[in-house]
């Protein structure tokens, strides 16, 4: 349960089985084939970058200029922004990995 939290959070992709480096030469090479891991964090991604854009837009909105809320509201997109880069770096993460595995598993 608090590896599936985790891995929620951090990123789906970095939990999936990685295929080898090395073509081991049998088949089937054990790794994760579909893509739900990896769209799972694009969506991760443009949900967190959304919810941080409309928060700081709020904080704006309300019109309190005041070095608090400036600080507030900077902290909210420093912060958003870091979730969609991770988020983003797993995604490709994920990607190129199942690229790899259906490469690997391909019938030739």
């Amino acid at each position: 349960m608090t590896r599936a939290l985790a891995l929620a959070i951090i990123g789906c992709s970095w939990g999936i089985q990685r295929p080898p480096a090395t073509d081991p030469g049998t088949r089937p090479v054990a790794c994760t084939w579909d893509y739900a891991a990896p769209i799972a964090d694009v969506t991760g991604a443009l949900v967190t970058g959304v919810l941080a854009t409309l928060a700081g837009f709020e904080m704006s909105a309300i019109g309190d200029d005041s070095s608090e809320a400036v600080g507030y509201r900077n902290t909210i997109w420093v912060l958003g922004g870091t979730g969609v880069l991770v988020y983003a770096f797993a995604a490709h993460s994920g990607f190129a990995n199942v690229a790899r595995c259906r490469q690997l598993n391909k019938p030739t």
